[in-house]
């Protein structure tokens, strides 16, 4: 096989490697019969087979000779328990991506965060290149990644693997002088980011109340944020002195240098959803703290932005669904 690791789009689910590990510890079998033996498992496996043999010999578990393909490892050293594949071979295919120069640029400390009170570590789908998806889409499928139930397109590393990415993935990143991680910083990224948003916010919440003093419904002003994360917006709020019906919703993008944000699917959603009542305050944060500075708002962010050439716009990945 001369094909690149990148080039496969699917290495198959944890039930295929079962499937397939539980055929070889029985002995060799020749490619072409174990392939049609996997294609009556399941139907998918016709189209995963490929991929998950290369990246099976990529790890060295199985090896290929004369069109005969073979265990290369005892069967007990493959698992961990009946879920999970063990936390060494595991360890073994970030090194090698890291030794073919890929896994810095698929984690880094763009992309990851820590939170020590809890111990996790999480993986913002949204700073992933979208070449990279093929590998995202492994760790999920090995359930070595698992979706967050808050945090809108992340994904937790799994406990069973957290002490080894911890003891074993960090210093691999950290050995890449490029682009240099480590816990501290993914600390220091989590809380620097957290800190810029939640002051961004407070920042635009007091220049709303500032703006609508003397408003009937005053109270009704307020950060919805940290209550409800699926809004799609950060604030409620009143277009002017005149409204009784809360008819302003603010997202808060914080940026430093010029204008960029990144929208969630759920952002873009609502924009579209409420278009003239949804509204985009753009807080540099260079100035946040200068007298009399002012947000740049954009009111309808779709007509705006979207739709206006003035601002570029990079699709960093896709959601493909076969219907």
């Amino acid at each position: 096989m001369k094909e690149k690791i990148l080039d496969f789009n699917d290495f198959g689910n944890i039930k295929q490697f079962n499937y397939l590990i539980d055929i070889l510890k029985d002995g060799n079998f020749k490619l072409d019969d174990l392939k049609i033996s996997c294609s009556n498992f399941s139907y998918g496996f016709a189209v995963s087979f490929q991929g998950l043999v290369k990246i099976l010999q990529w790890l060295e578990i199985i090896s290929i000779d004369n069109d005969k393909i073979s265990l290369n490892m005892p069967y007990e050293r493959i698992y961990q328990d009946d879920k999970y594949i063990k936390a060494d071979i595991v360890y073994k295919l970030f090194h090698k991506l890291a030794n073919k120069k890929i896994l810095h640029n698929f984690l880094n400390s763009d992309n990851l965060i820590y939170y020590d009170e809890d111990n996790r570590i999480i993986i913002n789908n949204n700073l992933i290149d979208f070449k990279y998806s093929n590998l995202r889409n492994f760790l999920i499928n090995f359930k070595i990644l698992y979706k967050d139930d808050i945090l809108i397109n992340s994904y937790n590393v799994n406990s069973q693997y957290v002490k080894m990415f911890i003891d074993g993935i960090i210093p691999l990143l950290e050995s890449n002088n490029r682009r240099k991680i480590s816990l501290e910083k993914m600390k220091k990224n989590n809380k620097d980011n957290e800190e810029a948003g939640r002051k961004a916010e407070t920042f635009v919440l007091k220049f709303e109340q500032e703006r609508l003093k003397g408003h009937k419904r005053f109270t009704f002003v307020k950060q919805i944020s940290d209550d409800d994360v699926s809004a799609g917006y950060d604030i409620q709020s009143f277009n002017d002195n005149k409204s009784l019906l809360l008819d302003r919703f603010i997202e808060v993008k914080s940026y430093s240098g010029f204008p960029s944000f990144y929208l969630t699917r759920n952002e873009f959603d609502q924009l579209c959803k409420l278009g003239e009542n949804y509204f985009i305050y753009l807080v540099d944060r260079d100035k946040m703290s200068n007298i009399n500075y002012e947000p740049l708002i954009v009111k309808n962010p779709y007509r705006e932005i979207i739709e206006n050439e003035k601002w570029v716009k990079r699709v960093e990945k896709y959601y493909v669904s076969l219907q």
